[in-house]
């Protein structure tokens, strides 16, 4: 692999699935992106892609230089962010991220956001559409679909099933999360809670509200790890259980791509998971 431009192509055909839509974003034309995939495959010896239906998904050898172009993509914005003089009066950034994953990260990033009095900050736990122009950047434990959207991984959620210490010996059931339309639908241990219990007991759309009720009832609940962390009366379940990991996305437009306040938003969302 020569340069930057064979990142840039890897991280195109990873973001938008086809080589139509790549070659559009890139500037170049279709049979371009083919020829260049082509010599890259045969530069590396391992298939880079495989076709699924219309579009086209990255095997794991892609993967690995994808998370490399995704950094330097993000680096070099924040370059340019940096050289950016101009003075803005008032600026706006507005973020859909849903409470768990506020309650799941190193919030004590904002700080770094807050500096700039400038900036204004409008955070949304209901999911908007970065499409209809809802909000700046949406996060979402979903990979975005929708609309002409640059899509980045900023990190993981680890989650276990926690307990009340007084019940560990004797559960009786567990908590559920209210899943439909909410950012819950990635939630882990659904299935195998239902193995073990049967249907939940109590389902609510709340999270602390959950953590409200585990703490009063013999009832089992599925927690990030990092959020269970600050409730130490709450225990892991049982050791048999193995960790699930629920991967976090955040997306914006593309046309916003060199905007300042984009790249504040996304490198304040991926240090937040660093911790």
């Amino acid at each position: 692999m020569d340069n930057w431009e064979d990142l840039k192509l890897l991280l195109a055909l990873s973001r938008y699935k086809t080589m139509t839509a790549s070659a559009y974003i890139l500037g170049i034309s279709t049979a371009t992106v083919s020829r260049r995939l082509e010599r890259l495959t045969d530069e590396l010896g391992e298939t880079l892609f495989v076709r699924r239906g219309s579009e086209l998904e990255p095997t794991e050898s892609a993967k690995r230089l994808i998370t490399i172009a995704d950094q330097l993509d993000t680096d070099l914005w924040a370059s340019q962010k940096a050289d950016n003089t101009e003075h803005i009066a008032s600026r706006r950034l507005r973020i859909s991220i849903s409470m768990l994953t506020i309650m799941s990260i190193d919030i004590h990033h904002f700080e770094n956001l807050l500096t700039d009095k400038s900036l204004k900050i409008d955070l949304y736990e209901d999911k908007r559409s970065v499409a209809f122009g809802e909000v700046d950047i949406a996060v979402s434990s979903e990979e975005p679909t929708e609309g002409r959207l640059v899509r980045t991984q900023i990190g993981k959620i680890d989650f276990g099933v926690y307990i009340h210490e007084d019940w560990s010996i004797d559960p009786t059931g567990f908590i559920a999360l209210t899943k439909v339309g909410t950012d819950y639908e990635g939630m882990p241990y659904s299935v195998v809670l239902e193995d073990r219990f049967g249907p939940p007991r109590v389902v609510t759309s709340g999270l602390c509200f959950a953590i409200a009720l585990a703490k009063a009832m013999p009832f089992a609940l599925c927690l990030p790890d990092k959020l269970a962390q600050r409730h130490p009366e709450l225990v892991p379940l049982s050791d048999d259980l193995a960790i699930e990991h629920c991967t976090v996305w955040a997306a914006y437009h593309e046309n916003r791509r060199l905007d300042p306040e984009i790249r504040l938003g996304i490198d304040f969302l991926k240090k937040s998971f660093l911790n």
